[in-house]
């Protein structure tokens, strides 16, 4: 992901956290995660969805972080496409933000 730092941590040779940290400036909040971020805040059902997306997705492919995020990405573009939609934003491609 283009524009951050990401750490990543295992125990005992499983990952276990992931921490990522971005630039500050002006467009900060305008960023896809805070994006992502707010409007699930706005739509529980979609919270839930992801929730079992990201079960499902750790248990086929969990072994690599990439292979789990990238088998998140149809549904975070359709979430960061909506968010954007609203806010009256461009759309982005979430791999290239």
């Amino acid at each position: 992901m283009i524009g951050r730092y990401l750490f990543a941590k295992y125990t005992k040779g499983v990952w276990t956290h992931n921490l990522h940290i971005l630039p500050y400036d002006d467009d900060f909040y305008m960023r896809n995660e805070f994006l992502l971020r707010d409007y699930l805040r706005e739509h529980p059902e979609l919270v839930v969805e992801y929730g079992e997306l990201k079960m499902r997705v750790a248990i086929e492919h969990g072994n690599t972080m990439e292979e789990y995020t990238r088998s998140k990405t149809e549904f975070i573009q359709k979430v960061i496409d909506a968010a954007r939609k609203e806010k009256g934003l461009p759309l982005q491609n979430v791999w290239e933000s």
